[in-house]
């Protein structure tokens, strides 16, 4: 194989063509128009409340999984130290 075969070619359309024109690969342009480089007060001040909220949601369900395992925390101590006691009096 000679490095003619290997060449590869781009028209100006954004085709890419091997040295036999065979295509191998066709480029897409895809264009954006920059609306605004910078959001609004008003947008950041939405944004800013959406968070505030989202951060309070957490919260309250972080302080309730901290009760339950509180909960479950004090059930298991109190089921450990009834096993405890009914073993000592079992070997007393």
């Amino acid at each position: 194989m000679s490095n003619q075969e290997n060449m590869l070619m781009m028209d100006g359309n954004g085709v890419m063509k091997d040295s036999n024109g065979n295509v191998i690969a066709k480029a897409v342009v895809i264009k954006s128009a920059l609306i605004s480089s910078a959001p609004s007060m008003e947008d950041l001040v939405k944004r800013i409340e959406a968070l505030e909220k989202q951060l309070a949601d957490m919260q309250k369900a972080t302080s309730c999984e901290k009760e339950k395992l509180l909960k479950l925390y004090e059930c298991k101590t109190g089921v450990d130290e009834a096993f405890f006691n009914s073993q000592t009096t079992v070997s007393d």
